[in-house]
């Protein structure tokens, strides 16, 4: 019975070659990022400032998402 060599630049069990896109580091630093997004309030939060016209003052915040001071300061 022969044995299949592995081509050169490929590792075993892989099909082909790839680029990783997101080196480890900032895939870890990115996860972070998008754990503490992960949270209704504070996504919804992003999303108003994002669409606003202009600057927000944190008051409406607390009265919107229904917050207390310390919550909203964060």
């Amino acid at each position: 019975m022969a044995t299949e060599e592995t081509p050169p630049g490929r590792r075993r069990g892989s099909c082909c070659d790839l680029d990783i896109a997101l080196a480890p580091g900032r895939a870890a630093d990115t996860a972070a990022l998008f754990k503490g997004l992960a949270d209704p309030t504070r996504l919804s939060s992003l999303a108003t400032l994002g669409q606003a016209p202009g600057p927000l003052c944190r008051c409406n915040f607390t009265a919107a998402y229904d917050l207390s001071q310390l919550t909203n300061s964060g």
